[in-house]
């Protein structure tokens, strides 16, 4: 879960359980949005394009790079939403995505498109994996 605290003095990635965390990134919170990139894509639907919207927050650890996405996609009367982390090994450029469970969400990425507390990624946004139609 990526959280923020509620006065912006910082950004911390947490990953497991409430009674135990496996992943807290990054360990010192001082400058933490500096740790951390943003990316925004947005398409219009209508045919045969579907309305797209997704927000990712990326940062790198220990030779992983952690890419949080929340993403929107409409077709017809079709809607699908999605939430998740995919995880990639830098040394070999192996990629894993996990699944988020939307009724277990509270806020989201979406929220952060246009925050000026966390740089704008200059890198391309990884469509292709994201997109799981």
């Amino acid at each position: 879960m990526l959280v923020l605290d509620s006065a912006d003095k910082y950004i911390v990635y947490r990953f497991g359980s409430p009674s135990h965390i496996d992943l807290e990134y990054p360990k010192d919170l001082s400058n933490s949005f500096e740790k951390f990139k943003r990316l925004y894509y947005t398409r219009y639907g209508g045919y045969p394009n579907a309305g797209t919207v997704i927000s990712q927050v990326e940062f790198v650890n220990e030779g992983y790079t952690y890419k949080l996405f929340e993403q929107l996609f409409t077709l017809k009367e079709d809607e699908r939403y999605e939430i998740g982390v995919t995880v990639e090994n830098n040394l070999i450029g192996k990629e894993t995505r996990i699944d988020g469970i939307l009724k277990t969400e509270k806020g989201g990425l979406l929220g952060l498109k246009e925050s000026a507390l966390i740089k704008l990624s200059s890198g391309p946004l990884d469509i292709d994996f994201l997109i799981h139609i």
